[in-house]
């Protein structure tokens, strides 16, 4: 007769069975590890060092000087492969980290090559970068410095002979840096994979919900990007609202729609920022606000005058705006408040083919 703690115990057969499918799985695993291609280059360099060597050289780069760190390795890939290892040397040949603010790591399609910028600020406030990109061979591609100090005088044809498709993010990341753009801001600007004004905006719009319709228990936001803009990426990445979450949802609007409305509702509107409050995960009503957004564009052409740059004044926008970020109601505007609490009104808001202007009653 077996006692009850027999009846559940594997017999020696049924271990060495399954110690000998552990071992050949094992053994597959680092078959297949030992086939992958690698991401050396240049010698005993991976992509990384052998910039960053490069880079200290061609930028006269000393110790204690002020850098910035721009890449898109880690999110970028080469022949399959993985490249965040391409990071590391930025720490010990510049000193750039995250928790020191100047490791900038560019969100980007795992289909991309790596590049690489650095840029060195001087006593002056003068920014020189050097970028370099990975060609299809591994081999490293460094440029020669270039002024990217964003003024009406930046020879911006100059900057794209030297960083190709890294010029804007050259100038966007490093003027940004230099003027000290708050670090909220900065992630998601890495997360559109540039600075611009819609990235500002989203960040100022999430700062003033934050301000004046913060989340209570059992509350979450939900939001409708109509119209969608580059702000859309700056509000997921600073409220932590996506998609893949329910929480966002991005749409365009006709000509038709737009017309519709009046002229400063469609100049201004900016959205639909809804505090939802649920129990035991059961709907209970939802808080709506439009809200419009104003460049107040007039007042930037005044101040930039004629030191405006006839390619960069985007770039010069968003930098008016973030350092006027203490005056959130100088751009953010309430267009219309609603009050919903069926739960079918509310998913008819959400629904797709819906008219959330109509629903709301613009």
């Amino acid at each position: 007769m077996l006692r009850e703690e027999q009846l559940h115990q594997p017999s020696k057969g049924v271990f060495m069975k399954t110690n000998i499918v552990s071992a050949i799985s094992i053994a597959f695993i680092l078959a297949t590890l030992s086939l992958a291609p690698r991401t050396a280059c240049c010698g005993d360099l991976g992509f990384g060092a052998g910039f960053a060597e490069r880079a200290a050289v061609s930028i006269g780069y000393e110790p204690g000087d002020s850098a910035l760190c721009v890449t898109n390795a880690g999110y970028a890939g080469w022949k399959g492969a993985d490249t965040i290892n391409e990071i590391k040397p930025f720490a010990g040949k510049f000193g750039c980290s995250l928790g020191d603010g100047n490791l900038y790591n560019v969100h980007s399609s795992m289909g991309e090559s790596p590049w690489f910028v650095i840029t060195v600020k001087k006593d002056n406030g003068s920014l020189r970068s050097v970028c370099g990109s990975v060609g299809d061979d591994g081999s490293i591609d460094v440029s020669m410095p270039v002024d990217v100090t964003l003024s009406k005088n930046l020879d911006y044809s100059a900057v794209k002979e030297s960083c190709g498709n890294m010029s804007y993010s050259a100038v966007g990341y490093s003027n940004t840096w230099s003027a000290g753009a708050p670090w909220h801001l900065t992630q998601g600007a890495l997360f559109h994979n540039h600075f611009c004004p819609g990235v500002t905006s989203g960040y100022i719009i999430a700062k003033w919900l934050l301000k004046n319709a913060p989340l209570e228990a059992g509350e979450s936001y939900n939001i409708i990007g109509l119209p969608h803009w580059c702000k859309e990426d700056s509000l997921m990445s600073a409220l932590d609202v996506t998609p893949g979450k329910g929480g966002y949802f991005a749409t365009s609007w006709t000509d038709e729609q737009k017309r519709a409305l009046p002229e400063d509702v469609a100049r201004d509107i900016a959205g639909f920022y809804i505090k939802v409050k649920r129990e035991n995960r059961a709907f209970k009503s939802a808080k709506v606000l439009v809200l419009g957004f104003d460049f107040h564009k007039d007042e930037f052409f005044e101040w930039v005058g004629e030191n405006k740059h006839p390619e960069l004044s985007n770039l010069q926008l968003a930098l008016w705006a973030f350092e006027r970020l203490d005056r959130l109601d100088y751009f953010v505007s309430v267009i219309k408040e609603v009050e919903i609490s069926d739960e079918q009104e509310y998913e008819r808001l959400l629904a797709p083919g819906g008219d959330p202007l109509k629903l709301v009653g613009l």
